[in-house]
């Protein structure tokens, strides 16, 4: 029923109703909306411009990967002079929501969580494809089948093959949600791999682990204002980089800063913030956080760690309610979407109109 072609019919979209606005970001807008002949409920992301680099790199990098476990299927894209538009299989939740509800999350549940993602990393990186943007507002769930899909490609990379004319290619490091982003990244490195979207699943999965208190908030562990603070925030957390100890070849990168933490500043450890992680857990918790890019853990070994054959088992069941943004989800969207968080610039898309009803009717999409 539906093409994955390149379009630029307009009545292509006639297709599809609008029925209300979903989330918005800096280069796009996302929709609730119905196919007219299936009925089927679909997201529609509406990208500014006819055909900006976002939309090329995600249908470019879905199109790469095909049918993969645990990452979003696009179903139709199409483009018009204004816009361009990706047609994808509605879902229910992310996990920012999730994590800004007050519900504590089990060990089980969040095994099985890190697990799929990393599944559907180990799938991105053996086709050479680096995500770039991985964070719980781009991790989303379907309620009936309580699966994970890796959703968002529009910061994708694919990387050269070794040998081709643009292996050695410099890349951007304006890439990836600050809070998220790993080291190397912070400090200038332009020539990365896979690495990175580890880094950032780390982050997350510590995320996921700081829910386990009923008392925690519902904030990111490193919550940096700037990049140096954010270098500031790891370092004290997980070691200053250093060229002798920890890092060989960290004082070559292009903004590299020696930090020292100061007498009076707090110093903690990862086994200091989760006191209720196991060994195996710390251990690929750590290898997932470990500050030389080259030494962190890989997506396909960390599938094979131990902390996934341990008790408590990876356990889908009994998972969060799927319900929607709560004031305390706002609030965390805000946080770690703010701008001095992003790379990006722009401003909104128009929302579709608004509906008072309780199964709102669509309308035909506007050009």
């Amino acid at each position: 029923m539906y093409s994955s072609s390149y379009s630029d019919d307009e009545e292509e979209l006639e297709q599809y109703e609008l029925i209300r606005k979903l989330d918005h970001g800096r280069f796009s807008v996302v929709y609730e909306g119905r196919h007219r002949t299936t009925q089927q409920l679909v997201a529609i992301k509406q990208i500014r411009y006819g055909s900006p680099a976002t939309f090329q790199r995600e249908v470019s990098a879905l199109r790469q990967l095909g049918k993969t476990p645990h990452v979003i299927q696009l179903l139709d894209s199409v483009s018009t002079t204004d816009y361009s538009y990706l047609i994808f299989e509605k879902l229910d939740s992310n996990l920012e929501q999730i994590l800004s509800k007050s519900t504590m999350l089990s060990l089980s549940w969040i095994k099985s969580c890190v697990q799929r993602i990393l599944m559907a990393l180990k799938h991105c990186h053996a086709k050479k494809i680096l995500h770039r943007d991985v964070k719980p507002n781009n991790i989303m769930f379907c309620q009936s089948t309580q699966e994970l899909y890796l959703i968002d490609f529009g910061q994708a990379r694919a990387l050269a093959e070794k040998g081709s004319a643009n292996a050695d290619a410099d890349m951007t490091t304006q890439v990836m949600n600050r809070n998220y982003r790993p080291p190397e990244l912070l400090m200038g490195e332009k020539r990365y791999n896979g690495s990175i979207d580890i880094w950032a699943l780390g982050c997350l999965f510590s995320d996921l682990l700081l829910k386990q208190d009923e008392n925690a908030t519902a904030a990111p562990l490193f919550s940096g204002k700037t990049d140096i603070d954010q270098l500031a925030q790891i370092s004290a957390l997980i070691g200053c980089p250093d060229e002798k100890t920890n890092w060989p070849g960290v004082a070559l990168l292009p903004n590299f800063i020696p930090i020292q933490l100061l007498e009076d500043q707090e110093r903690r450890s990862l086994q200091d913030v989760f006191p209720q992680l196991d060994s195996s857990g710390m251990d690929l918790l750590r290898q997932m956080l470990t500050l030389d890019p080259k030494q962190r853990i890989t997506a396909s070994k960390a599938l094979k760690h131990s902390f996934f054959t341990t008790e408590p088992l990876p356990c889908q069941e009994n998972a969060p309610s799927f319900s929607s943004f709560t004031r305390a989800a706002k609030k965390r969207k805000a946080q770690i979407h703010s701008p001095e968080n992003t790379t990006a610039t722009g401003t909104p898309l128009p929302s579709a109109p608004s509906t008072t009803s309780d199964k709102p009717k669509g309308r035909r999409i506007q050009f």
